[in-house]
């Protein structure tokens, strides 16, 4: 699934505005937003069958996804990397 598709399939539930798709080629913490423009703490979306903040992107063999919402101001932020991309960076994707 392409990064676009991403973004249109969550500004489709109509709740999300500002929504936007990231790749983190070398996956770490400070690369992935905490709060929205407005101050508030980004909440991780939480999905079925999920291990911990990060979950396998179903169609994409080794991609893995993290979704961090604000629901009052209607703001998404999806970040996406590989499993070999985090091992690179040292990054635990089930941990973090």
């Amino acid at each position: 699934m392409e990064l676009d598709q991403l973004v249109s399939e969550w500004k489709k539930e109509g709740a999300y505005t500002d929504v936007e798709a990231v790749h983190l080629n070398c996956p770490s913490d400070q690369q992935i937003q905490k709060t929205c423009p407005h101050g508030c703490e980004l909440q991780i979306a939480k999905v079925k069958h999920s291990i911990g903040p990060w979950h396998p992107m179903e169609e994409s063999g080794d991609r893995y996804r993290q979704t961090r919402i604000c629901r009052k101001h209607g703001y998404a932020r999806i970040y996406v990397t590989t499993g070999l991309e985090a091992v690179h960076a040292n990054y635990q994707l089930v941990t973090q």
